[in-house]
């Protein structure tokens, strides 16, 4: 008797060894393709049942060619129902950038698409990154994200529809020295001035995610300004 509960005690010991090393890999590979995602990282750590920590994690969507690159990342999962298409995480990653495909030559910082979109730009590092992010076959939406470095600060809620549509609020801080160097329409109209000498502004964009609505207020005015069309560069 006493042999057998020891068989079935290791029997579980085993089984939940094995779980916990497949199922965090099995969660980033159903995410992972459910998505469209190219997902890569090493030094898949197990922190409990509901929490994993890797390091080198590399997040690509593949369809629209912008990622994020993190040396470290810690991902709790809140939630998580693959028939259903769903999934919910909350996230804090380290030392971390964005991605993206080349978009052409120049510098696109004096126009006001290019000011909102500035942050993701692969140029900044940021110390930290942190949020919750929830997915469904509807689309994505962030919640609470914000991300911090020496040069930049970024906070941004809203959700992105699989249709393209974008409704999302965007604040970004720069550092005195890095607001230094922007364009002066951008430094003298769009930043306001905080107490500790950063200068911000926030923006909301609404419709498509490609040629969005923009809503600014800046430090001389308001916009609210519809589709915004992308200007090619001249040949």
């Amino acid at each position: 008797m006493r042999r057998r509960i020891i068989i079935i005690f290791t029997a579980l010991l085993v089984t939940a060894a094995v779980i916990a090393y497949f199922a965090p890999r099995a969660v980033i590979a159903v995410v992972s393709a459910r998505h469209g995602l190219a997902t890569t990282y090493r030094d898949l750590q197990v922190l409990d049942l509901r929490t994993f920590r890797c390091k080198d994690l590399k997040v690509l969507d593949k369809k629209k060619g912008v990622g994020i690159v993190a040396n470290d990342a810690r991902v709790r999962i809140d939630a998580l129902s693959p028939r259903a298409g769903m999934s919910a995480f909350t996230f804090e990653m380290s030392r971390v950038r964005f991605t993206a495909k080349a978009q052409g030559r120049g510098n696109h910082d004096d126009t006001l698409l290019g000011i909102v979109m500035t942050p993701f730009k692969s140029k900044w590092r940021y110390k930290t990154i942190r949020g919750s992010i929830v997915n469904t076959p509807e689309g994505t939406m962030l919640k609470d994200c914000s991300a911090s470095g020496d040069e930049i600060e970024l906070a941004i809620s809203g959700r992105l529809l699989s249709n393209e549509t974008i409704d999302a609020d965007i604040a970004v801080a720069f550092s005195p020295d890095t607001a230094e160097t922007m364009p002066d329409m951008v430094s003298q109209m769009v930043f306001k001035e905080r107490p500790d000498g950063w200068r911000s502004f926030s923006a909301r964009l609404t419709g498509d995610a490609r040629t969005p609505s923009i809503q600014m207020t800046g430090n001389l005015f308001r916009l609210n300004i519809g589709a915004v069309t992308r200007r090619e560069p001249a040949k």
